[in-house]
């Protein structure tokens, strides 16, 4: 049995605690998968770093990340190395009981979390590890809400959610990202690292948690839980503009329902945003001044949705300028002059707050290096509309899969593999991102429900293109190999020839024959059956004696076997 230890708070000592075995067989074989996928993660670090170098633009960014793709290649089995440390590290603590509350999203109404001040740098990786978990509890939110429950319920009667769970995306992400902090490169360096490991290790857990769910079924953790998620009732399509009176009260209703008390975890969620911008200095980027100290009345939220309403509708006429690189809109002006109330002249501190957090999700998106001018063109174009879906519901900030966070994450993640097109208008991606952009901006009326439809359909395109891209690449791959293949056999075939008749006078006809003839019929054997094969072997028997027939011969014996070889030849 699998040991662990824990200490003892009280006695100050350490005693050993039984990890039950199911767990340790699953730990021991999530450990190998990992290591398997981390080879091909750092594989593709080398690469990109690399054609970052080739990319950049000035001296100094290139030497950055050269030196930092030799610093990641000396340090690779080290980070390897505590990334794994890091996920059996993990396993104990399910072994702790957990103190105070044991819902990550519920607290006490009256309890006082303290926030301090972190890093820029911090904030880039929280925000990096933030978007991963997002994207893979989407993905994979099935698997991961039965291997939760499972080992839930192995390690009874303590609990576990999806945070704490060492096999989810939060914990998984944290490990590796507390495994760079040893590596001395650039910021940027880390964030293409860890887009990198999204990409080549968090996305590739599908079959991971599909193993570990069938382990644990074998074992007889909850064999019977539902294969399949409920069915919920979801719109076909966005839906369409209403008259003005119609529209005004869906989103007075709406706004009521953002704006009034919702669940505890919609309240934590958007209880610790407010929390992390009350700490920033004003004046950031993204962020604006705070408005309560300003004389007059706080805008309704009904009057905000509405003036966002019509400034979408301005941006969704205008024309996209892919030459320009987009700048975060400075909503809180934005609204107030589209507002039709001017005796209010400034928002109320939750819309406030939710206004700046908006805004430096966009300044961070539209500052991505990595992200082509066109792309963040297009992305740029949803900012209000993703804003209004923040104002009308803080399961925004809450929720992780929420659908609108989700798409603006692939559409993000979609652009930044996007090589330029000289012809836009022929460029698929560019195509379908543009659909998805007008698509929101003419058919979002506050009803956030409407983004599923989107995501459901862009992630069908990308799954759709990706096998395109890769049959595309297996073909490409195969011809090369084919010409690779060939170009071999006809060297081996050029050195026999010029081993066999070297010195030997031929007919012009046999000398044609040989070279135009023949040499193709044993570059094709070599092709197809290989230059050690009986059939390689024939071809060459065959040239040797068409050879020895043509030359001038002594002995009578010799004469009656080339009369022999002859027959056999025609």
């Amino acid at each position: 049995m699998s040991q662990v230890r824990v200490v003892d708070i009280d006695m100050g000592r350490t005693k050993p605690v039984a990890l039950p075995p199911v767990l340790a067989a699953v730990r021991h074989t999530v450990n190998i998968q990992l290591s398997d996928l981390q080879q091909s993660l750092f594989d593709n670090t080398d690469d990109a770093l690399f054609e970052l170098a080739n990319k950049s633009q000035s001296d100094v960014q290139r030497e950055m990340y050269f030196e930092s793709m030799r610093h990641v290649r000396l340090y690779r089995k080290q980070i390897a190395s505590e990334f794994i440390q890091n996920f059996v590290a993990s396993f104990p603590k399910l072994r702790e009981p957990i103190t105070g509350k044991s819902n990550d999203n519920e607290g006490d109404e009256n309890e006082k979390v303290d926030y301090t001040l972190i890093g820029q740098d911090d904030l880039e990786m929280t925000v990096a590890v933030a978007g991963i978990v997002s994207k893979v509890a989407s993905l994979r939110s099935l698997n991961i809400m039965q291997l939760t429950k499972r080992v839930s319920a192995v390690i009874a009667p303590l609990s576990l959610t999806e945070r704490t769970n060492p096999l989810g995306p939060h914990l998984l992400s944290t490990a590796f990202s507390d495994a760079l902090d040893g590596l001395e490169v650039n910021m940027k360096v880390r964030i293409v690292i860890m887009k990198l490991f999204e990409r080549f290790v968090m996305e590739r857990m599908g079959p991971v948690y599909d193993n570990v769910n069938k382990q644990l079924i074998q074992a007889g953790i909850l064999p019977d839980l539902k294969d399949k998620p409920s069915r919920t009732n979801r719109p076909k399509n966005l839906p369409q503009q209403t008259d003005t009176k119609d529209s005004a009260t869906a989103q007075s209703a709406a706004a009521q329902t953002g704006s009034g008390r919702g669940s505890k975890a919609e309240e934590f969620g958007f209880a610790t945003v407010q929390s992390l911008l009350a700490s920033v200095r004003p004046g950031q980027p993204g962020f604006v001044a705070r408005t309560d100290h300003e004389p007059g009345e706080a805008m309704t939220a009904q009057d905000v949705l509405a003036a966002l309403t019509y400034a979408q509708q301005d941006i969704g006429n205008s024309r996209v300028d892919v030459e320009t690189t987009p700048t975060p809109l400075d909503f809180r002006q934005l609204v107030l002059d589209a507002s039709t109330d001017k005796s209010s002249n400034k928002l109320g501190q939750a819309d406030d707050d939710t206004v700046n957090f908006v805004g430096l999700l966009f300044d961070y998106i539209l500052n991505d290096r990595n992200l082509a001018i066109p792309m963040k063109a297009l992305i740029g174009r949803l900012q209000i509309p993703i804003l209004r879906v923040a104002l009308l519901g803080k399961t925004f900030f809450s929720k992780s899969a929420h659908a609108a966070r989700v798409l603006l994450n692939d559409l993000s993640s979609a652009g930044i593999g996007w090589s330029t097109a000289k012809e836009l208008k022929r460029d698929t991606l560019y195509n379908k991102i543009e659909t998805v952009v007008h698509t929101v901006l003419n058919d979002f009326n506050d009803n956030p429900e409407g983004f599923d439809e989107l995501l459901a359909v862009f992630r069908a395109y990308v799954s759709m293109d990706n096998r395109r891209s890769v049959l595309v690449e297996q073909r490409v791959k195969d011809t090369e190999q084919g010409k690779a293949r060939t170009q071999k056999a006809k060297q081996a075939v050029q050195t026999v020839i010029s081993q066999k008749a070297c010195g030997l006078r031929l007919p012009q006809e046999v000398g044609r024959f040989v070279s135009d003839v023949w040499s193709r019929a044993l570059a094709l054997r070599c092709v197809k059956h290989g230059n050690q094969s009986p059939h390689w072997t024939a071809g060459v028997v065959t040239l040797d004696e068409l050879l020895w027939v043509l030359q001038p011969l002594c002995e009578l014996d010799d004469v009656n076997r080339r009369e022999e070889i002859s027959q056999s030849l025609m």
